[in-house]
């Protein structure tokens, strides 16, 4: 088994779990900033249906962001973290996949098969 190879994995690894801490952090930020705007949402309703009667949700938020100075703030925080979170995911995902490769490769290489770069 080469050695850089696993200090390489480990690496990875230890990135994923990194990065895995950060996601686990913007998802929370996220849902807490989603929860607090639909708490203000809530009590605006009267306000925001008897201006416009079928509003959807989205035009709702846009509505109560008027209304409500912190909605602004609450918004904002949702959609960044949930950005950031999204593409964490995805980071997750191609990291997963290089080690899935990697544990391949020592396989096939511990197998009998030689490995030539």
């Amino acid at each position: 088994m080469d050695y850089q190879r696993v200090q390489n994995l480990r690496k990875i690894a230890a990135e994923q779990i990194e990065h895995a801490q950060k996601f686990c952090e913007l998802r929370e930020r996220a849902g807490i900033a989603k929860t607090k705007l639909e708490l203000l949402l809530t009590a605006q309703i009267p306000a925001i249906s008897g201006e416009k009667k079928n509003v959807g949700v989205e035009m709702a938020y846009l509505m109560l962001m008027e209304i409500e100075p912190a909605a602004k703030e609450f918004y904002q925080e949702w959609q960044d973290s949930e950005a950031k979170y999204r593409g964490l995911e995805k980071l997750l995902d191609a990291y997963a996949t290089r080690i899935s490769l990697e544990q391949s490769i020592f396989r096939y290489v511990r197998e009998g098969e030689k490995w030539t770069e």
